[in-house]
């Protein structure tokens, strides 16, 4: 952890919000997952395409 916790600004900004002084630090390790697959799915209520000046395809 670099010094950036110990800022004066990042100081400032626990002292507003009422935290105490010593930061805490969370860390989260997960494992790493090779997909099979990858894409983007549109939800069900997605407006019809439409081109970049916002019309349908004819």
């Amino acid at each position: 952890m670099g010094d950036s916790a110990h800022s004066a600004a990042a100081l400032a900004h626990r002292e507003r919000l009422g935290l105490p002084g010593r930061p805490r630090v969370a860390v989260v390790v997960q494992e790493l997952v090779v997909p099979e697959r990858a894409g983007v799915l549109p939800p069900p209520s997605a407006p019809a395409p439409t081109d970049d000046r916002g019309r349908a395809p004819h």
